[in-house]
């Protein structure tokens, strides 16, 4: 909670209109400061996994539209790895993830997924997909000047020039952040 390198996220819940608490996302803070704004709880389950790097499965759907038809794709992320690489070009920095997720299929309509032809596109559908959400996740973040992943702890401990400059939040909110991500289908169907 008092971590320099790391900002304050917490869960983020509004009354429903039956007057229930619901979870909305994540309630993103900059210091110990709610920002005002909150991530949703897809946003939130990104910034669980690069963040913390645990779960034992998290289930994650989309919406595939190709065309004329549009396909529910849902799969269980079953082990998540990722390496993480600060580098800094000048003034500029940059943080590449490189992403490994094994996923079980849980919801695949068309099926036949022991065929290349039908395993490929699915897999760069979610790659992508993926790829998208975890950009959209930063944008939010630096955008809120709000680092709940922690890279601030990776450049105190790995790049200390940078972090002594004591313009963290101002380098945080410029710098680039990407995230390459490589699927592997380890099962298909529902065989839990």
């Amino acid at each position: 909670m008092f971590s320099e390198g790391v900002d304050l996220g917490l869960p983020y819940i509004k009354i429903s209109g039956k007057g229930l608490p619901e979870a909305e996302g994540l309630a993103l803070f900059n210091g110990q400061k709610y920002t005002g704004v909150h991530l949703t709880q897809r946003d939130s389950l990104f910034v669980t996994l690069l963040g913390y790097g645990k779960s034992k499965m998290v289930e994650v759907s989309y919406l595939w539209d190709k065309g004329e038809e549009k396909e529910p794709v849902s799969f269980n992320i079953i082990r998540f790895k990722q390496k993480k690489k600060v580098s800094q070009v000048g003034s500029k920095i940059k943080v590449s993830y490189e992403i490994k997720m094994p996923i079980v299929m849980t919801e695949y309509p068309p099926d036949h997924l022991n065929k290349k032809e039908k395993r490929e596109p699915l897999k760069k559908f979610i790659e992508k997909r993926i790829e998208k959400d975890i950009a959209k996740m930063f944008k939010k973040c630096q955008e809120a000047s709000s680092d709940v992943v922690g890279i601030g702890e990776d450049i105190r401990a790995y790049h200390p020039d940078l972090w002594k400059e004591g313009k963290w939040k101002e380098l945080y909110k410029d710098m680039e952040i990407e995230a390459k991500v490589n699927v592997q289908i380890e099962r298909s169907g529902s065989t839990r």
